[in-house]
């Protein structure tokens, strides 16, 4: 007899209907290869046999092999899982990422290694009142509260055709300014060299990121003595990593002129700067121990730089002039400075302070004045103390002085500040609150005690 072919009711391959639901040892519905030899044994016995037998096997052996392939296996000897072999490489391939948002912002790499860029926002909302004890206030509004966007920046950075050629972009939109544009050479630790426009190494709290400050804001010493950003080129590098020579050393020439080089100079600026970890550990250029630090990090610092030119001070906006100092041509003063700096951070710790000199000469009134100014300011996190205390919650002081011209009479300026800051995230999401007593004497504004409150909330993502 020739059996019928009908399909599986459920099994989803193709069955022989002999007379019963299932053929002689069968599994759900499927023959197995032992009735499937038998069929091809029976069919080689229909009447007629000989050729005709020998044609009907072949089919019924075709049959199964093709139309149901599963009944050839053994139903002790199942297919194993398809496996994909992986390697190594595949396996790292799985690994990177090209496009990673992390906790410190978005990152785009190619899979070379050659090309990387870190884009990074930050917006810097801050709400302050003043008042003074006299009324001798240039300007009558800033008696009143005002809240404003004081910094709203897009970061850039990362490395080009080669890991050893990176590159840092910076612009703030307040000010429609662009900020920082470099890139830098690394042959080693050792030597690196670096070209654009961007802060100049010369003191700690100026080259900290005004994200990464302690207080809502930089001293008073700053707007005197910082020579801000410059358009040049430096050699830098650190040296005698690990020992107790470690150190950073920083030698340049800038344009003089400040952010967007606008003016020409009849010198330009000379700055050198040496950083001694006597620790053997670096200290990185950021305020607050908020890593509350296992192992202490200090630096001892000195810099020195000189330049002749229109302009005796330095800011955002580029050149400027200090009071009674008005900007004047190419070479109309020369300028020398020095400053001394040192810092610590231990276990929630951290300390910091400056000690400025400065010389400007007015080569077109013979007016030479000597200008002096410091600050100094500690923090603590307290929970390292007391455990009831809250871990994220900082405070800290700091006092400051400028006298701007050493001969005069009682005409310096001074600041006290008191900061609480608690730490959403570090310092990339953070809540700064600090009440100041300034005492301002000069020409401009007389005699004027000045007490303000701060509230800000500094965040990047």
């Amino acid at each position: 007899m020739i059996g019928v072919l009908t399909p599986a009711a459920d099994a989803g391959c193709s069955m022989l209907d002999t007379g019963s639901p299932h053929p002689p040892g069968s599994r759900d519905g499927c023959p197995t290869k032992w009735d499937h030899v038998a069929l091809v044994g029976h069919a080689s016995r229909v009447p007629g046999g000989g050729v005709a037998g020998r044609v009907l096997a072949g089919v019924f052996a075709a049959y199964a092999v093709l139309v149901c392939p599963t009944v050839l296996l053994a139903e002790d000897e199942q297919p194993e899982s398809p496996t994909v072999e992986t390697s190594e490489e595949t396996a790292e391939e799985k690994k990177f990422k090209v496009i990673e948002y992390g906790s410190k912002g978005l990152d785009i790499r190619s899979r070379d290694g050659n090309y990387h860029v870190h884009i990074d926002w930050r917006a810097q909302l801050r709400f302050t009142s003043r008042n003074f004890d006299d009324p001798i206030a240039v300007d009558p509004e800033e008696r009143q509260g005002q809240f404003v966007v004081n910094r709203a920046r897009l970061k850039m950075g990362g490395h080009a055709y080669r890991p050893w050629l990176s590159y840092y972009f910076e612009y703030d939109f307040p000010r429609a300014a662009l900020l920082d544009f470099r890139f830098t050479l690394q042959a080693s630790d050792e030597l690196r060299l670096r070209v654009g426009q961007w802060k100049v190494p010369y003191n700690r709290e100026r080259v900290d990121s005004s994200g990464k400050q302690q207080f809502a804001e930089r001293s008073v010493v700053t707007p005197w003595f910082t020579l801000d950003r410059q358009q040049g080129a430096a050699l830098f590098g650190r040296v005698w990593g690990g020992t107790r020579a470690d150190s950073w050393y920083n030698v340049g020439v800038y344009s003089g002129t400040g952010r967007g080089g606008t003016g020409s100079v009849e010198s330009p600026m000379l700055l050198g700067r040496w950083q001694w970890n006597f620790l053997r550990r670096d200290l990185p250029f950021s305020q607050s121990d908020i890593g509350y630090r296992h192992k202490p990090a200090g630096t001892f610092s000195v810099a020195g730089a000189s330049w002749q030119g229109p302009f005796t001070s330095f800011s955002t906006k580029g050149g400027g002039g200090l009071p009674g100092y008005p900007v004047g041509d190419s070479d109309r003063y020369k300028v020398r400075q020095a400053m001394v700096e040192t810092a610590y951070q231990y276990r929630g710790f951290s300390w910091q302070q400056e000690y400025h000199w400065k010389t400007v000469d007015d080569t077109e009134t013979g007016v030479v004045t000597d200008l002096y100014g410091w600050y100094a300011q500690a923090g603590y996190f307290f929970h390292a103390l007391f455990e009831a205390f809250p871990k994220p919650l900082e405070i800290a002081f700091r006092v400051a002085e400028v006298d701007p011209n050493i001969r005069g009479d009682d005409d310096a300026e001074n600041e006290w500040t008191m900061v609480f800051n608690w730490f959403f995230a570090g310092h990339r999401n953070k809540l700064t609150f600090d009440i100041s007593r300034l005492h301002d004497r000069n020409e401009e504004v007389g005699r004027r005690w000045e007490n303000r409150v701060r509230l800000q909330w500094d965040v990047s993502f």
